[in-house]
């Protein structure tokens, strides 16, 4: 009997690799890994990985090969350039797809493309977001009288330097489009730039935080009707607000000169090394009912295991005919919210405080 076939796309990139090396672990799937670049695809092909040269946007090829597989875990970012179209060509050839990604822009463009009735594509399955929003909604099973909420994420610095550039060239170019955040029971666009302080667990600690809306954002809002998600990095200081007003206003959309500029920029900075937290990240959820406000944090000492725990374990669901469903979802709508975390608080991969 043959074993269930998954297709990483971006299998070299820190996640991509971060999620063959999760699958690979009980030997239960046969894994393909694809990308660009030959000589970072016969490193892995040296492990005994079975690898395909592709370029994402050559529609024909990316067909051709999605094709090979049942399930395809998308690592390619950033998502706002060719996620979408990826997710079509996956959910045409009838496998399940699911993706990592962060930008709330392609979850629009996802909502307007995928077909409903179509195969599962499941957006932002990584740890943040992801596992973020797992965890906001167990607080909310928790507690259903709640209706505002909120979210902070932090991450240290990354154990790859390249990924801390993929990082900040993502968050550039979701300046270029609209940032909601849900505020009074409806969406409205927010320019990002206020800061405040939060309590994170150890190493981290108090932190200050930028105002930035995520893609749970979109995924929650029949849930709440308020949300406001923050993020923090461990490693450097927080933007100032003009900073983020002039790069919305160059308008740094993908293939534009302002980003080619500004991602070469970015990419002549160094990463901070901060080696109490680099490679760690941690999530604050808290839920308010009434005049009471409930809590939740979670460490992770691993961000790249934490990013992959999410796609391995929708991707053993789907290898054990548990994960079911048609069009686009997100985590929570396959994977019970309360059932996750315990899943979570019983991995080595995250320490959590109630």
């Amino acid at each position: 009997m043959s074993r269930p076939k998954i297709l990483v796309l971006g299998g070299y990139g820190d996640a991509g690799r971060a999620v063959i090396d999760a699958l690979r672990q009980d030997d239960r799937f046969d894994v393909i890994a694809a990308g660009r670049n030959p000589k970072k695809l016969k490193a892995l092909e040296d492990l005994g990985i079975e690898v395909v040269q592709l370029d994402v946007r050559d529609t024909a090829a990316l067909e051709a090969c999605v094709r090979k597989a049942g399930l395809v875990v998308n690592c390619v970012g950033p998502y706002i350039g060719t996620g979408a179209e990826i997710a079509a060509v996956v959910q045409a050839s009838g496998a399940v797809y699911i993706d990592i990604a962060s930008e709330q822009e392609h979850y629009r463009r996802l909502t307007r493309i995928v077909e409903p009735t179509g195969s599962l594509v499941i957006a932002g399955a990584g740890a943040y977001p992801g596992l973020s929003g797992l965890l906001l909604l167990a607080l909310l099973e928790q507690h259903p009288g709640a209706t505002k909420a909120e979210l902070a994420l932090i991450a240290g610095s990354p154990a790859n330097p390249d990924a801390g550039g993929a990082q900040s060239v993502t968050a550039v170019i979701e300046l270029a489009f609209p940032l909601q955040a849900l505020r009074g029971g409806g969406l409205v666009s927010i320019q990002p730039g206020a800061h405040r302080e939060f309590f994170f667990p150890e190493p981290f600690g108090e932190r200050e935080a930028l105002v930035w809306p995520q893609l749970e954002t979109l995924m929650l809002e029949p849930q709440l009707t308020d949300l406001e998600t923050h993020v923090a990095l461990g490693h450097a200081p927080l933007p100032h607000p003009w900073v983020l007003r002039l790069i919305s206003w160059l308008r740094p959309v993908p293939g534009s000169l302002s980003l080619r500029l500004i991602s070469r920029y970015l990419g002549s900075r160094r990463v901070v090394e901060d080696e109490a937290t680099q490679n760690q990240g941690a999530v604050f959820a808290s839920v308010r009912q009434g005049g009471e406000v409930r809590t939740l944090s979670v460490l992770t000492r691993d961000l790249r295991s934490a990013t992959a725990w999410l796609p391995v374990l929708l991707a053993n669901r789907w290898a054990d005919g548990e994960l079911v469903g048609t069009g686009l979802v997100h985590a929570a709508q396959v994977l019970p919210p309360t059932e996750a975390v315990k899943l979570a608080k019983r991995s080595s991969t995250f320490s959590f405080e109630d």
